[in-house]
């Protein structure tokens, strides 16, 4: 009997040592996990606010793309950002934006996630900084990843100045079939050869074996070319003026390409996918309805004047308010369920594209052979 009490206070003398570890890990273990938890939060934190303050310094490197056309200029220009950083446009058309007076036309949002140098990856949602602009009209693909982004901006006017459009891409495209009035468009002549002043952009001639489109480059095919996955083609239904047309992209048919009217909508349609440009368009053509309207005022003030008949505008700019609210109505849908089911019309409704060039010559004609002009 005694030898078994005596085993039994050995056993339990065993079993208090091995508690007391037990004990112990836990404890670390929980210190562990809080000083961890600290760590990440305090980092969290601080990759937020990094990553805020590069969105709004972003916005700010813009500010320039949103007056150029003041003096009627294109305007490029490559930067680089201090690491592989991940970019999200998320446009927001006006009835999604806040209840605010401001906010009729919209918002164009600017959500920048840096690169986690540790992990070598995009750094997760919760730490990306955003910043939201109501005065921008920012056209590319609804996410971006790359160190080096090209822009460029063009003013837009139908026919008066709506406002800057300004594109950015961290893709490079190759122009095929490219036609003059682009070319001249977009490029300057150096020893008598045209080069796109866009960075990201290159025309290719086929007398010229170098200048063949590679592939890590995304053909844009003007008129008729082989379409092969990836690839972009541009339909023109102007004569060869690019003032009308469509923009499809491989898996589309012709009636799921992006309409657009006029050659900076034409470089939207290019470089933006469906949800971006639908939403940006809608903003664009309510400023239209908005301007419209301002100018049909202004000639109500000008046909008081004895010397003033603007009565031909101010018709013309009627039809192109309303045209323009239409085309607004049937624009700006949310699409990104659609796009999940590989279909991409984000539209409600026709839009037609042709009248509305039409209204835009007849505005910008009678204005100018008006007696007085109204823009």
């Amino acid at each position: 009997m005694k030898l078994r009490k005596l085993n039994i206070k050995k056993n339990k003398k065993a079993e208090i040592p091995a508690f007391g570890w037990i004990f112990a890990m836990i404890i670390g273990a929980v210190i562990l996990f809080i000083a961890i938890f600290v760590v990440v939060r305090v980092t969290s934190t601080q990759k937020y606010k990094t990553n805020t303050e590069l969105a709004a310094k972003l916005d700010s490197v813009l500010n320039p793309f949103a007056s150029v056309g003041s003096i009627g200029a294109i305007f490029t220009d490559t930067i680089t950002l201090p690491s592989k950083t991940q970019i999200n446009l998320v446009c927001e058309p006006s009835f999604l934006a806040d209840d605010d007076s401001t906010n009729d036309l919209g918002a164009i949002s600017l959500i920048i996630s840096s690169e986690d140098e540790l992990l070598n990856s995009i750094v997760k949602e919760a730490e990306a900084g955003q910043h939201k602009s109501y005065n921008k009209y920012i056209f590319g693909n609804s996410s971006m990843v790359g160190k080096e982004l090209a822009i460029m901006s063009r003013p837009l006017e139908l026919p008066f100045r709506v406002d800057d459009v300004i594109y950015i891409t961290t893709k490079k495209y190759c122009f095929e079939n490219t036609p003059d009035v682009i070319k001249q468009d977009i490029s300057l002549e150096i020893n008598e050869q045209r080069n796109p002043i866009f960075d990201n952009i290159k025309f290719y001639d086929i007398d010229k074996p170098e200048t063949k489109c590679s592939t890590d480059e995304i053909r844009v095919c003007f008129g008729s070319c082989s379409m092969k996955s990836g690839n972009i083609l541009v339909k023109d239904n102007s004569n060869g003026n690019y003032d009308i047309g469509t923009v499809t992209i491989q898996g589309q048919s012709q009636n799921q390409g992006k309409p657009f009217v006029t050659l900076p909508l034409m470089y939207a349609a290019i470089f933006s996918d469906d949800m971006n440009y639908y939403c940006n368009l809608k903003r664009l053509m309510s400023k239209t309805a908005i301007l419209a309207d301002i100018y049909v005022k202004k000639s109500d003030i000008l046909s008081g004047q004895r010397s003033c008949a603007v009565q031909s505008v101010r018709t013309n700019l009627l039809t192109l308010k309303s045209q323009a609210e239409k085309i607004a109505s049937n624009t700006g849908v949310d699409c990104s369920e659609k796009l999940k089911s590989k279909v991409y019309n984000c539209k409600k409704g026709d839009i037609d594209f042709n009248s509305f060039f039409q209204t835009i010559e007849a505005v910008r004609t009678t204005n100018k052979y008006a007696s007085c002009t109204v823009y």
